[in-house]
């Protein structure tokens, strides 16, 4: 089967001082820890969408292609359609925000075994589906068609019935959006 991974990393940052993605965790930026999660798992492509020369320069790094988004103000679902476009030869694809830092390698691993070509896989906290979420093939053409910054959880309330939900602790989910955050 195969998986592709897309990384999106396009966000404006707009309620943190700087790129967060570019704030360093641990020794590390934001997003090289989400690029280093990538390559622990057996995707067939990598690609991170992201409107920063910096970000650009850290995928091409760790060997992943990436996409240019130059109208980040259409929202998530425009950074997903320009990610998708590039893994349409895929029989899943992940989507993963690239502010989710604490996001655990063995979720993601729990989350790839559960692909079937049938069901929409996503992280879940408390019975909430959240990011990362894994949408198969036949779900493509209707991601295509996403506007504004709802992204691939606009589809989940269409098809409830076929969404296999890998729990996960609050921590993991948990996104960094102001320096607060972070603490």
């Amino acid at each position: 089967m195969k998986i592709n991974l897309v990384i999106l990393a396009a966000g404006n940052s707009s309620r943190f001082p700087t790129n967060k993605l570019l704030y360093e965790l641990h020794g590390k930026t934001m997003i090289q820890h989400t690029l280093e999660k990538g390559l622990q798992l057996p995707f067939y492509k990598r690609v991170v969408v992201t409107q920063y020369a910096e970000i650009e320069e850290y995928a091409k790094y760790y060997g992943y292609q990436f996409i240019r988004n130059t109208q980040p103000e259409k929202g998530i679902a425009q950074s997903m359609k320009l990610g998708l476009q590039a893994c349409m030869n895929s029989d899943y694809t992940m989507f993963l925000v690239a502010d989710q830092p604490w996001l655990k390698v063995k979720t993601l691993q729990t989350m790839i075994e559960c692909c079937d070509d049938e069901h929409i896989i996503c992280a879940s906290y408390q019975g909430q589906c959240r990011n990362p979420i894994l949408f198969p093939f036949y779900l493509y053409k209707e991601l295509l068609t996403l506007h504004g910054d709802k992204g691939g959880s606009q589809l989940l309330h269409q098809y409830v019935n076929k969404i296999i939900k890998v729990t996960c602790s609050k921590e993991e989910v948990h996104d960094i959006d102001t320096i607060e955050d972070v603490k």
